[in-house]
């Protein structure tokens, strides 16, 4: 990255519109993760009494959570970074700097703050609700590199296309809703019939996801070839996103 400067720049900017512009968009940022996750505590014990074998009640908020938030992460960051190009346009005509650093603050900010939202809603969850493996921490953090960097890989490839094809912009939303229920986030992997399972697996969330649950939750914390296949995974979309970004956005302000 040539102006790393201008990246922090655009980042704090990022952030700073979005959540601290006033007093009470500094406590929705605290507030937000915590009242969200007794939503769900409340939608998934009170009202739906959700039982799974071995999970009992706290147990299956806890299972929610962990495979939730990173899923927020993933779909705020991809769908902020794919309008990054349009949302930015007379910044983009006015100044000569690299494109690609608008997608990447778009996406990363909302990574920034949807991961400490995470980190809160996780101690939350060890001191109320299911107390987690806080030994296996330290694995959970390559996980979300990967997951930081497929995100970002993705918002250069859509930010380039929504830009050329604006109707585009109305099917991302569609999309991440089909994705969002095929991956295994409000139920377990094992309740899937076993023929449509290899078809789950080709889905990167779902790995994340239920890697983060046998870390957190189960305590197994011992490293695994497939987790630095899945962060070479994640950094090969990025370079190829990255690739596709500077091959195509050239001509970019002609269409902004």
């Amino acid at each position: 990255m040539r102006s790393p400067w201008l990246f922090l720049n655009l980042l704090t900017r990022e952030i700073r519109n979005r959540y601290v512009g006033s007093t009470s968009g500094v406590l929705w940022l605290f507030l937000h993760p915590i009242i969200l996750l007794g939503l769900y505590a409340f939608i998934f014990s009170t009202v739906f009494q959700v039982r799974l074998p071995g999970l009992e009640t706290e147990g299956f908020v806890t299972f929610v959570a962990i495979g939730l938030w990173p899923w927020l992460a993933f779909q705020e960051a991809v769908q902020r970074g794919a309008t990054a190009l349009t949302g930015n346009a007379a910044l983009i005509k006015k100044a000569a700097f690299p494109r690609e650093m608008v997608v990447w603050a778009a996406s990363g900010s909302s990574f920034l703050v949807h991961l400490a939202g995470f980190a809160l809603v996780l101690v939350v969850l060890h001191f109320f609700v299911t107390p987690l493996h806080w030994a296996a921490l330290p694995m959970l953090l390559p996980l979300l590199a990967a997951l930081v960097l497929l995100g970002l890989g993705l918002s250069l490839i859509l930010s380039v296309i929504v830009t050329l094809f604006r109707d585009v912009e109305q099917v991302i939303g569609p999309l991440f809703m089909i994705w969002f229920y095929i991956s295994p986030i409000l139920y377990p992997l094992a309740m899937v019939p076993e023929s449509l399972r290899p078809f789950l697996l080709l889905n990167p969330l779902t790995f994340v996801v239920e890697r983060a649950r046998s870390l957190l939750m189960a305590g197994q914390w011992r490293p695994e070839p497939v987790d630095a296949v899945a962060l070479l995974g994640g950094l090969g979309v990025f370079l190829a996103g990255w690739w596709f970004f500077r091959r195509v956005s050239a001509p970019i302000e002609d269409f902004l």
